[in-house]
């Protein structure tokens, strides 16, 4: 059909990689400040003025700047490994089928979060 197989398989979810990472990220910070408004509140009895001026002083700009960053680059980091890992899963293996399948999202998995804490050092280095 003439079709590029990497740029109408492998593209879309990077550019989609970039997009949900941060979106996911921003969720995710958002349900941690509720719990942790919940659980000081409700739990500790703490009052939830104190916990909100403690949160609103902690976090700078700068901090929201770095964590969009980390989510990104994570993003394509995870993103890109994954792709390739599925992409060339028969050529790597030698083998087909749902092993081949197995083998390679168990190295995709543990090549990403490797990848992923070796960015995050980077990245916490060069920001600080």
């Amino acid at each position: 059909m003439g079709i590029d197989p990497l740029g109408y398989l492998i593209t879309p979810r990077l550019f989609a990689a970039l997009i949900v990472f941060p979106i996911l990220t921003v969720a995710f910070t958002l349900v941690g400040l509720a719990g942790g408004y919940l659980s000081g509140s409700a739990l500790l009895g703490l009052d939830g003025g104190v916990y909100w001026s403690a949160v609103h002083s902690a976090i700078r700009p700068a901090d929201v700047r770095e964590c969009i960053l980390k989510a990104l680059i994570f993003g394509l980091i995870t993103m890109a490994i994954c792709c390739h890992s599925g992409f060339t899963t028969h050529r790597r293996t030698g083998v087909g089928g749902s092993r081949a399948v197995s083998a390679s999202t168990t190295r995709a998995v543990v090549l990403a979060s490797v990848a992923t804490l070796a960015a995050d050092y980077l990245i916490t280095s060069f920001l600080v």
